[in-house]
This record gives C-alpha cells, structure tokens and sequence, in this order.
C-alpha cells in the first residue's frame, strides 16, 4: 500500500474537535473510539492542523477563546471548502441574534450542550461524505 492510500485512509477516520472545555474534549475523544479525535482548545490552533489535514468531521464550539466558530466556517470556506460540508457546531453558551443568523444560514448541524450521544453519532454520519 502506498503512503498516499494509507493517510487518505487515516483521514476517514480523523475528526478535528475544537472546544475550549476540557472535559468536553476529554469526554468526546473517549467515546469516540472508532475516530482518531484530535483536539484543540482554540481555533487558531485547529486552523493550523486543517492547513495539513482534511478530517473527516470537524467539530466546533460556536464560543472559543480566539475566535468563534462562523469564523472558523469562513476560514474553511476559503482555505478548505470541502470541510464545510462536514462541519458540526456545538455551543453551550449563549449567542447573539446576528450571530444566529450566521449559523443559520450556513446550514450545519447545531447542537446545543448538554446532547445526547445518538444526537452527535447521527450529525457525524450525515456530515461524513460517502
């Protein structure tokens, strides 16, 4: 096998979580033991890994230290749109209407902290191209 298959395959199973909560990221990369999870808890630091890597889902808190997740959404858009597509926002805080707005047009799955786990499997699943 060349090494071009073996990372394009690594890739497939890789997803990108961006959250500044500790025990969110601990708590997700544990149960998602079928991916290999890598985390970061800002969003600058995320956008350096998808300048190298395309993930198979990204995972994004809406709220980071750095910067919020719509413009980590634009950043994607122009650097790596592919990765739009299989973007996923989780937000814990509250958020502004304009803000809203922006997320509700980009048309990704939001999910609201505390979800349930079938509700993350199942937004992990119709983000993931075929």
């Amino acid at each position: 096998m060349d090494g071009k298959r073996y990372s394009e395959r690594s890739i497939r199973r890789s997803i990108v979580l961006v959250d500044d909560e500790p025990l969110v990221s601990m708590v997700l990369k544990r149960l998602l033991t079928n991916y290999e999870v890598l985390t970061f808890a800002k969003g600058g630091d995320a956008l350096s890994r998808l300048q190298e890597e395309v993930p198979a889902v990204v995972i994004c808190d809406l709220t980071l230290p750095d910067m919020n997740g719509m413009q980590i959404y634009s950043w994607l858009r122009e650097h790596r749109p592919s990765l739009c597509t299989r973007l996923i926002f989780i937000t814990g805080g509250i958020w502004d209407s304009a803000l809203e707005e922006q997320v509700y047009r980009t048309e990704r799955p939001v999910l609201q902290k505390p979800f349930a786990w079938d509700q993350l499997l199942t937004a992990i699943e119709a983000v993931q191209e075929p």
